[in-house]
């Protein structure tokens, strides 16, 4: 926990240290309190003084209620301060000669019942963040807080067609490097100049179709590699998810004023709820939940002239038919960068004539099969502590969109991102 403004005096450091004391070894001896408050850099108590500070806990509420908290296990000696006023980090790991064998076994297992314990109040947090977003965005629907008037775009170039991929937002990241800095600051800058090019380009165009699919991992998630990435979370779950909602859907509502909009929405290996790769539950996914908030926004009219394709089902991969290309749309996980079989072998009931996906960080674009195309796309977030560690190359953070023309031409563009 939390160091507390109380634990800082003298007083409610015995308190601590009495109700550790009573925890750990069933009582409070003289010979234990000196060691521990000797360790702190505190002078030792004498008899009289050992047995005064006793009657004080007793008599005191505020020193009681400090004493039972440690006896819980919700308060520990490492949520004490040094005399010095510096924390007592790993206090409880230098004080060995403290407690006897069977006294350790019994702390270690008292310390895995906290840690439990905390484990258990970081997810009913949770749990309530969560519900309190949803609730907060259900009134506002309700009370028509969030409705926009927007005048209905008519599709007047049906020659060409615009394909707007986003991916590897990786919302709640953040990290510095030598050649890549990245916040949610950062984030919301690189999506905005992103969204503010597409639009421009659709007028340049005079492109009114505009189809919009995010890749996945959209949010950095805190379950992928815990040891080296949840040190970089830059805010929990929770608010991961409902960041990500929030900027997606101020981009969406700047894009919906020029484009009629086709959505759709896939799952990457960060989007998992439940755990690392190996051990998620198919379609349990954030993007899930950002899919049907989005979903949710225009069947009531907070967000116009966007349809929204359902693939909740399978929310991995999606497929659209733009301008009589088929296109085939995927995270990227199951897509080989240098293999030249990806078109073939992911063909369901109809050739495909792009396969396009993300998750790399980096771009590539392969013919296959004839005219056949297998791109990758670059992330948003571009590299960072991971591909670095792992040398896989120092990609430049971009987005891609493809100007698909009815004439069989297709024509990527790279949007590089600072």
């Amino acid at each position: 926990m939390d160091t507390n403004k109380y634990l800082d005096d003298y007083n409610a450091t015995l308190a601590v240290v009495f109700g550790y004391l009573e925890k750990a070894k069933g009582k409070v001896a003289l010979v234990d309190v000196n060691k521990i408050i000797k360790h702190l850099g505190y002078d030792r108590l004498k008899r009289a003084d050992f047995n005064y500070v006793n009657e004080e806990i007793n008599q005191s509420d505020r020193l009681t209620k400090i004493a039972k908290q440690a006896i819980k296990g919700d308060i520990g000696l490492d949520d004490l301060k040094y005399a010095n006023g510096d924390l007592g980090n790993k206090l409880e790991d230098n004080l060995d000669d403290v407690l006897t064998p069977y006294k350790k076994i019994h702390q270690a297992t008292l310390d895995r019942a906290r840690e439990y314990n905390q484990i258990e109040r970081v997810a009913a947090r949770r749990e309530n963040t969560f519900n309190g977003v949803f609730n907060q965005l259900k009134q506002d629907i309700i009370k028509k807080n969030l409705a926009v008037n927007l005048p209905e775009i008519k599709s007047s170039n049906h020659k060409q067609a615009l394909v707007m991929y986003n991916c590897d937002w990786h919302t709640g990241n953040k990290f510095q490097i030598t050649e890549n800095k990245f916040n949610f600051e950062i984030e919301k800058q690189r999506v905005a100049k992103y969204t503010q090019d597409i639009i421009n380009k659709g007028k340049l165009l005079g492109i009114t179709d505009l189809y919009y699919v995010h890749l996945g991992d959209i949010i950095e998630g805190i379950n992928m590699r815990p040891i080296n990435q949840a040190f970089g979370a830059e805010f929990d779950l929770a608010h991961q998810i409902s960041n990500s909602i929030k900027l997606l859907t101020s981009q969406l509502t700047e894009l919906s004023k020029h484009f009629n909009i086709t959505a759709s929405f896939i799952a990457g290996n960060h989007d998992n709820m439940d755990g690392a790769k190996g051990n998620r539950i198919y379609g349990d996914s954030a993007m899930v939940i950002v899919m049907n908030q989005i979903k949710t926004y225009v069947e009531t009219g907070v967000l116009k002239n966007i349809k929204v394709l359902d693939n909740s089902d399978d929310i991995y991969n999606s497929t659209l038919d733009v301008l009589g290309k088929h296109i085939y749309n995927t995270h990227g996980e199951t897509i080989k960068p240098r293999g030249k079989d990806n078109v073939a072998s992911h063909i369901q009931n109809k050739p495909i004539d792009l396969i396009v996906g993300g998750h790399y960080h980096n771009f590539t674009a392969n013919q296959e099969n004839g005219q056949s195309l297998s791109i990758i796309c670059p992330a948003l977030k571009g590299c960072d502590t991971y591909s670095k560690f792992n040398n896989m190359g120092n990609a430049g953070a971009g987005q891609t969109s493809l100007v698909i023309n009815k004439d069989g031409n297709v024509d990527i563009c790279i949007d590089w991102l600072k």
